[in-house]
């Protein structure tokens, strides 16, 4: 049906909204060649400047220390983020993430996480291991639970999840 509200709808009418804007913004999206990857190895297509793009700004954030990932239809977190050891803030506003992997727990200096718009519906218990972490922002997303584990954030100063997931019917 329409959901709870026309939360589907809605939804739908966003999700079209930002797809035109990000197709007025970059123009068509180039040919790729589809390859396998991603979560259970479904096919996902990727191009390659996009890669090339995505490499650049992970290696910027070896030295800076920020890392921007806004708007890039992103389906995943890509695994070389996880690397950045030194990384202190990360923003993912704005993709298709579906989970912030376990992985995240390798980002011990990450004090600012937002990842604002996505479609995830939990997070992993290690983000209890990011002892640094202040301000998660995880506005607009599907998520229905939380791990006990973000108890153990003593630094947490706010935890922000407004407009999540319509209640389910009574």
């Amino acid at each position: 049906g329409g959901g709870v509200g026309g939360v589907d709808w809605c939804q739908q009418l966003l999700w079209g909204l930002r797809q035109a804007w990000l197709l007025a913004e970059r123009g068509e999206p180039p040919v790729v060649q589809v390859i396998g990857s991603g979560v259970a190895n479904e096919v996902k297509e990727v191009a390659p400047k996009r890669e090339m793009q995505l490499a650049r700004l992970i290696d910027a954030a070896d030295t800076s220390h920020e890392l921007n990932l806004l708007w890039q239809g992103l389906l995943e977190v890509p695994p070389a983020v996880f690397d950045l050891h030194s990384l202190q803030i990360l923003r993912l506003n704005g993709n298709q993430l579906l989970e912030i992997p376990p992985a995240v727990r390798s980002l011990v200096q990450l004090h600012t996480l937002h990842a604002t718009g996505n479609l995830l519906v939990d997070l992993p218990a290690e983000i209890g291991s990011l002892t640094a972490l202040e301000t998660p922002r995880l506005e607009a997303n599907a998520l229905v639970d939380l791990p006990a584990e973000l108890g153990a954030l003593s630094l947490l100063t706010e935890l922000r999840l407004r407009d999540g997931p319509a209640p389910a019917p009574a």
